[in-house]
């Protein structure tokens, strides 16, 4: 299990105690990167900062978040520091130096450091659910490792999009740019990423309403947007979309993570290679982005009490949120009667 911070903070305790709790132990990386830049490939941070340097010069809106992270507007600018270009990217390839220490079949977890807690009874119980559920939503053609899952979201981040009502929030990300995914035929602004995104690789099951809010009755949690802060898989896998997001990077010169990530789908898709590098967890089987949801809501569509109360401030916990009679209501589909997803005692 591995979790990336590029500085101390009290979250990342709770984050061990966590993992400790299930029986396993936390490997913190990116607290010596300081300015540097970490395992990101060299040879693309011209054309980092060349995106970054395109993104400067795009006019701010007032009601979008800002991706940028640097401000700057020239090539030159945006070069002088390359750790503060790539101090989002580099959180993506910080585990890429150590993959080296794990057999092609041992299985990896990467979280993020900061706002993340691990809620299961053992790390048994996540094997063997990260095992069934890459077996369901593995393609046919994949590496022999299959697929790397990564959580989905409710809200697509770091594109902009038109929609307004929560959980949704629009980001400023490269609004203009022209993506050539695959071999140039698939050609996409920025601004047309989310809907795309959403109108292919959402769950089937959907159904969307005004200002694009999810109204389908049908799940009790929907998160259709690639999340890049949490994901799971072998570690074959792992190296070879690792290797893949590297060619990707050089390519488009994303400076966000979560979009490089978003562009290494699309542009895996449209290649058409004889494998997918990663899926998405669409109905929280193994992970849940709470971000924006209503959890009260969330806990009442699973018939379970609300999240438990992280620090008294935020709540966190989706088994919290799950856990109800004993009985898990993780997974709808198939009960496992010797699974008890209680909290972890710090929570």
């Amino acid at each position: 299990i591995f979790a990336f911070a590029d500085r101390t903070h009290p979250s990342l305790c709770s984050l061990a105690g966590s993992v400790a709790s299930a029986g396993g132990r936390l490997n913190v990386v990116g607290l010596n990167y300081g300015a540097g830049t970490g395992a990101v490939p060299k040879d693309a941070f011209s054309k980092v900062a060349e995106a970054l340097a395109q993104q400067g010069q795009e006019l701010k809106s007032a009601d979008q978040r800002t991706a940028a992270t640097l401000d700057c507007s020239t090539i030159e600018e945006c070069s002088a520091s390359k750790g503060l270009a790539t101090a989002k990217v580099r959180k993506f390839f910080s585990v890429r130096p150590h993959l080296h220490h794990f057999k092609d079949d041992d299985i990896l977890l990467f979280i993020d450091g900061f706002d993340v807690l691990l809620e299961t009874p053992t790390l048994f119980h996540l094997r063997k659910t990260f095992e069934r559920v890459q077996q369901h939503i593995g393609p046919v053609m994949s590496v022999p490792t299959g697929p790397v899952i990564f959580s989905g979201e409710a809200n697509c981040w770091p594109f902009p999009h038109p929609w307004t009502e929560p959980p949704f929030m629009s980001g400023d990300y490269r609004p203009g740019y022209i993506y050539q995914y695959g071999d140039g035929r698939l050609k996409l602004r920025g601004d047309q990423v989310c809907e795309y995104w959403r109108q292919r690789f959402g769950h089937p099951q959907r159904v969307t309403g005004v200002g694009g809010r999810n109204q389908s009755e049908m799940l009790p949690l929907f998160l259709p947007f690639l999340n890049s802060g949490v994901y799971i898989g072998r570690v074959g896998s792992v190296r070879r979309l690792l290797d893949f997001a590297a060619e990707t990077l050089s390519r488009f010169g994303d400076f966000a993570d979560q979009a490089l990530v978003t562009s290494v789908a699309l542009h895996a898709s449209a290649l058409a290679r004889p494998w997918i590098p990663l899926q998405v967890d669409h109905t929280g089987e193994i992970f849940a982005s709470l971000h924006g949801l209503d959890l009260g809501q969330l806990a009442r569509r699973l018939r379970g009490p609300t999240a438990c109360n992280f620090f008294g401030k935020v709540t966190w916990g989706f088994y919290g949120a799950a856990a109800g009679s004993g009985q898990s209501r993780w997974n709808l589909h198939e009960q496992h009667e010797n699974r008890l997803d209680r909290p972890p005692p710090l929570v």
